[in-house]
């Protein structure tokens, strides 16, 4: 009966290790076989001990369960570049679970102490390898991504082609850059992208 109550904890901890929330269902399942098997044996180390382990189990559930479904994370800020050149713009093809397949801006998360400028040309050059300038505050979307949960505030910097030729920087996110005019967008297009067209945009006439 040890052995199956050591296999049983085992994999809670494993479970939990992994980030599955089931883990801590597991292990609190297997808490009243470890009293009892305690008492019999009169092993009351043991006992108190899993009286620790229950209580820490128990508020694991209640932080995966419960307290995570009412306090989800705060929106986050994007800078989305829109970079011209010859009355074009420039749009990659996403990889990775957020947006997979969907055309998109170059862009990324604004980090701590960063302008929207510096943002905009970090993460241009990160991705893409260009040079941009001429760069400015264009518009905003409030992009909420209902199947994945996520909430950003999307800031579009509108910019300029300097120098340079695209290339895939980063390949684990990006399977190609092309440039399309704004009359003929491929699709599908990234969300915020879609939430720019509903609010009738136009790059080119800013």
């Amino acid at each position: 009966m040890q052995a199956g109550l050591l296999i049983l904890g085992a994999s809670a901890i494993y479970m939990i290790a992994k980030k599955n929330k089931w883990g801590f269902v597991v292990g609190l399942a297997s808490q009243p076989f470890w009293f009892a098997t305690s008492i019999i044996n009169n092993q009351w180390g043991i006992f108190f001990l899993n009286f620790i382990y229950t209580f820490s189990f128990m508020i694991g559930i209640y932080e995966w369960f419960f307290k995570g479904k009412n306090n989800k994370s705060n929106p986050r800020i994007g800078v989305a570049v829109i970079v011209l050149k010859d009355n074009k713009v420039l749009l990659g093809k996403r990889k990775g679970k957020h947006g997979e397949g969907d055309w998109a801006f170059p862009g990324g998360h604004l980090e701590n102490g960063e302008t929207w400028e510096d943002c905009a040309r970090r993460e241009v050059k990160e991705e893409t390898g260009i040079e941009i300038d001429n760069i400015s505050f264009s518009t905003a979307t409030n992009d909420i991504f209902e199947n994945s949960g996520k909430h950003y505030s999307t800031i579009y910097m509108i910019s300029q082609h300097k120098s340079g030729e695209v290339k895939i920087m980063e390949k684990d996110k990006c399977e190609k850059w092309e440039w399309f005019s704004w009359e003929s967008l491929p699709e599908p297009l990234f969300l915020p992208i879609e939430n720019l067209l509903k609010n009738g945009y136009k790059p080119l006439s800013k």
